[in-house]
């Protein structure tokens, strides 16, 4: 019998046995997995994606800032899945207003977050009791020396449920190309997720060197890299080794420049479309705006 969906065909007996084989083994594999939902009744699923914010709570000349980012989630959805990709914390304030911020980041409605250069430059300690007393949720790997405990204070994959579509999400630092694709494999296959995220950056790349990392990604749908990712704003399209368009997405920091993304699905949950409502959240003019855009214009992808 012909299958409706991609899904159905995923549950045909020969396909399930065969996907078993990819399920993780081993200790840690249950652990690392994190399973969080978020409620959803379209038929599209919603991300806003942030970065560097470096605990900026107010606009700077009427942009940006996580005031701004609370105020554009509840306009355009309480239901979306709000990610970041790291940078949120800052050395140059005490322990208390960066608890202060990240616990103001997680009621706004913070999904999942990785960690960026800032946070791993924190001693462990601090950093271990800041994610432990916010609640932060991260994804990492081998984060272990950083403080971080695998399975309480972090994790290495998550599959986000929004309304019947199922998303996964991947940390890129630390994980090498083989590792991300297999994951992203078993993301797809195993757990059926209908859109894969990687948040993070390649390690020690420019574009120009990520493309072709990109280009081999075949499993990845959406790269979210981080603010000091060397690209300029916004999203950009890498066709992969297959021909598959793979995107690279990147905000400005302090909250000035955010990924706002509508990725809508056909019956058989396939990804169809790809809406970038990516914009400055704040109250500044239409000139303001224009001018802070002009200054990142100016730069190359080399």
């Amino acid at each position: 019998m012909k299958k409706n969906n991609r899904r159905e065909f995923l549950k045909s007996g020969s396909i399930a046995t065969s996907l078993l084989a990819l399920a993780p083994i081993g200790l840690g594999a249950g652990k690392s997995l994190l399973k969080v939902k978020v409620p959803n009744s379209t038929n599209q699923i919603q991300v806003l994606h942030s970065a560097g914010l470096k605990g900026q709570i107010e606009p700077l000349d009427s942009i940006g800032g996580l005031r701004s980012i609370q105020e554009l989630r509840v306009e355009k959805s309480a239901a979306s899945i709000y990610l970041d990709s790291g940078n949120f914390l800052t050395k140059d304030v005490g322990f208390e207003r960066n608890l202060a911020f990240l616990r103001n980041l997680v009621s706004s409605g913070l999904t999942l977050a990785t960690l960026g250069k800032q946070e791993m430059e924190f001693p462990s300690n601090e950093l271990q009791k800041l994610i432990q007393e916010s609640k932060v949720k991260i994804l990492g790997n081998n984060l272990e020396g950083n403080g971080l405990i695998l399975g309480e204070t972090y994790f290495t994959r998550a599959i986000i449920t929004s309304g019947k579509y199922r998303v996964g999400v991947l940390p890129v630092s630390g994980a090498s190309l083989g590792s991300l694709t297999s994951k992203a494999l078993e993301l797809k296959l195993f757990y059926q997720c209908d859109l894969v995220v990687a948040l993070g950056n390649p390690s020690g790349m420019s574009f120009s060197e990520a493309k072709n990392y990109f280009g081999h990604s075949h499993q990845i749908d959406h790269f979210l890299v981080d603010d000091e990712f060397f690209m300029p704003l916004g999203t950009r399209v890498v066709h992969s080794k297959k021909g598959k368009e793979i995107w690279v997405s990147r905000p400005a920091d302090l909250g000035r420049f955010v990924g706002n993304f509508q990725y809508q699905f056909n019956s058989a949950y396939e990804i169809c479309q790809l809406s970038n409502h990516s914009c400055i959240p704040g109250k500044a003019s239409n000139p303001q705006k224009m001018a802070f855009l002009h200054q990142f214009s100016a730069q190359n992808l080399v």
